[in-house]
């Protein structure tokens, strides 16, 4: 259970960093930006922006694109750090 806690929060923290840097740098919604890269559902998260009347467009293809970056990125994510030292 603190594991995955600490992965929560860890995930959360990260997101939010990168949420601050992509809005310092493209002067969009920061509130927008961080519920976009939250962990969560794609309907949720398009719900809450909605019910918060941030962008919905926004929140909804931040999702999308975090959701395509874990499926393409975590096989070979996981063949890299499983590799055998030789």
């Amino acid at each position: 259970m603190g594991r995955t806690l600490i992965a929560t929060v860890l995930t959360m923290l990260i997101a939010t960093l990168a949420a601050l840097g992509l809005s310092a740098l493209t002067h969009l919604d920061l509130r927008s930006l961080t519920l976009g890269m939250m962990p969560g559902g794609i309907a949720e998260m398009s719900l809450t922006a909605e019910t918060l009347q941030l962008s919905v467009p926004l929140v909804t293809a931040m999702q999308v694109m975090r959701l395509l970056f874990v499926l393409f990125l975590a096989e070979p994510l996981f063949k890299y750090w499983n590799r055998n030292p030789d």
